[in-house]
């Protein structure tokens, strides 16, 4: 009887290993970091000499539409693994989809300042 159990703990646990760890703290470092990024982008690269609340404006266009780009490659994504997991007939074990849209968002925003800090010094 307890193997049982025992294996239905194993199962659990497996999934939750799959799983990232702290996507709620994570994710908000992620907004952070894009937001404080692409206000001293917007400050030294761009080289706006502006009000801060124009800055901040310019680094929210830059994230949400990094995070625009991210929404729909994880939208597909996910509709692909889920066809997958359908057919297979395995549970579709992934972290929740905001926090793959904010991680992908992120990535692609890193892509964009590479390139622009890149581009302005060659």
């Amino acid at each position: 009887m307890n193997d049982i159990l025992d294996h239905h703990d194993n199962d659990e646990q497996k999934r939750n290993d799959q799983l990232t760890k702290h996507p709620k703290e994570k994710s908000a470092v992620y907004l952070l970091l894009m937001i404080v990024g692409g206000v001293e982008y917007m400050k030294f690269i761009a080289r706006y000499e502006t009000t801060f609340f124009n800055l901040f404006y310019g680094a929210i266009v830059i994230m949400l539409t990094t995070l625009l780009i991210g929404t729909g490659l994880v939208l597909i994504r996910y509709h692909f693994k889920r066809r997958k997991a359908a057919r297979s007939g395995k549970e579709l074990v992934q972290d929740p989809i905001w926090f793959q849209i904010i991680e992908n968002g992120f990535v692609w925003w890193l892509f964009w300042m590479v390139f622009v800090v890149v581009g302005a010094y060659l």
